[in-house]
């Protein structure tokens, strides 16, 4: 785009530096007392990490003049630490009690520099500088009861958490934000399994997600000169309660699902965005109040032949989110479809089409655009398939856009992003050993496994080997 003769403009310079260095311990042990699933587990996870993130953004004139220049740092340093123990009794051949407890302590300092100089304006530099503590601490006791009465199989359980945090503020020290709470999650699981491969169950859940350290963190930082952000100390976890009524049918070379669902958020958390003046924009956190999300999700599989696979997806809700403020809503209607078709088109190569169609969504400030998407894959394995070679092009029509309508006190903007297409990557996996599936997932060693993957995946052209 070529600006008018009397237009005001400039261009930018933009240099990111940013790493991650971690180290991490984990165990685990189990006690059998016999075969019929009578047992201990201990469980730890140790991980101590430092990350840094540091960038220079610079402005210029049309005559190749400097008018400003941004210096920002922000290091972490962070130890977290969980031990868990699992105690199951089976009463019965139907009846298992499930017991545990679980402690997991955090603590996080965060540091942070900007100097702002406006060479055009002012020759003296804006300097800032700032640091957090951030410590938590969260203890959970919980049980559950599985029994089973006329083929009709149910599982309750409950679990009660304590959670004690605070986070300390460099320029007032002396008055840290505090939060000591109790709380009580219920949940319950119904199903039964009727003649004929059919099945039917039901669900309720009460969850916590709780807000993120950086979301916390109560000093500014920069992206560029136009956009800020700041953290809020006061913010409040979610609480979600969550209803599932799910049917299922097998076939013999296919099978249907069909969900419904009905979720309830409070304090729902959100990013608020607000222009400080015509250029510059700020985004904090808040909790806006809350939402409720009702829908319905099909999925349909079927092995067409020996060589096609085929399966859709789709998903169909209606979403409204209500904010403290004078009572105010949004609401939306969408539809999301998704369809894959897989042939073997030799003994070891397989063949990948996918598309998928997003319909969109919404939040109390913004409305996200439709957008859809399709994808191909070619896989060759050797060697027993413990060699595999990938080739993946993914948005091969070039269509994924992000279109973002935001509007708020006093503004409305657009966005409207979009990027190099089609994005090729392939990949060389070789698998040393098979390992037995875990019987429950570590969330904090799969974070791990995803930053290393995010590392991976950043190149457009990537050949990796790793074991599994």
């Amino acid at each position: 785009y070529e600006p008018s003769l009397d237009s005001i403009y400039s261009y930018m310079e933009y240099e990111k530096d940013k790493g991650y260095n971690y180290s991490f311990l984990f165990f685990d042990y189990i006690h059998k007392f016999n075969e019929d699933g009578h047992e201990i587990v201990w469980s730890g996870f140790f991980r101590n990490s430092n990350s840094h993130e540091n960038f220079t953004d610079k402005g210029f004139l049309p005559n190749n003049v400097q008018s400003s220049s941004i210096i920002d740092e922000e290091n972490s340093r962070e130890l977290y630490k969980r031990l868990k123990f699992d105690y199951t009794l089976p009463l019965s051949e139907n009846i298992i009690i499930e017991a545990g407890y679980k402690i997991r302590s955090s603590r996080e300092d965060e540091s942070y520099g900007f100097e702002y100089f406006d060479y055009m304006n002012n020759n003296t530099p804006l300097v800032y500088d700032n640091s957090s503590d951030y410590s938590q601490i969260n203890q959970a006791v919980y049980s559950t009861f599985a029994s089973q009465w006329k083929g009709i199989k149910y599982k309750a359980g409950l679990r009660g958490e304590h959670t004690l945090w605070e986070m300390k503020n460099e320029k007032d020290p002396g008055n840290p934000t505090k939060i000591k709470q109790f709380d009580w999650f219920p949940s319950i699981h119904i199903s039964y399994r009727f003649k004929g491969g059919h099945s039917l169950s039901g669900s309720y859940s009460k969850r916590i997600h709780r807000p993120a350290s950086n979301y916390l963190e109560p000093f500014e930082s920069y992206s560029n000169y136009y956009t800020k952000r700041i953290g809020n100390p006061a913010l409040e976890p979610e609480y979600i309660d969550s209803y599932e009524l799910n049917y299922r049918k097998r076939y013999k070379r296919s099978s249907f699902s069909f969900e419904t669902y009905l979720k309830k958020t409070r304090n729902k958390i959100e990013t608020y965005k607000k222009y400080l003046d015509e250029k510059r924009i700020i985004y904090s956190v808040h909790n806006v109040g809350h939402d409720l999300t009702f829908g319905a999700e099909t999925a349909f599989m079927i092995d067409l032949f020996d060589w096609w696979d085929f399966t859709t997806y789709s998903q169909a809700y209606y979403y409204r989110v209500e904010t403290d403020n004078n009572n105010e809503f949004r609401e939306t209607r969408k539809i999301n479809l998704y369809l894959k078709n897989s042939f073997t088109i030799l003994k070891k190569t397989h063949l990948q089409f996918d598309a998928i169609y997003n319909g969109g969504s919404i939040t109390s400030q913004r409305e996200i655009k439709p957008s859809y998407l399709v994808s191909g894959s070619l896989r060759r394995s050797f060697f027993d398939k413990n060699l595999s070679l990938t080739f993946k092009m993914k948005d091969i029509f070039k269509t994924v856009k992000l279109e973002v309508l935001s509007t708020g006190p006093s503004f409305s903007s657009e966005t409207h992003l979009t990027r190099y297409a089609p994005y090729y990557t392939l990949s060389l996996t070789y698998r040393i050993k098979k390992l037995k599936k875990r019987k429950e997932h570590d969330e904090e060693n799969e974070r791990v496994v995803n930053d290393f993957k995010n590392v991976i995946y950043g190149y457009p052209l990537r050949l990796k080997v790793f074991a599994i």
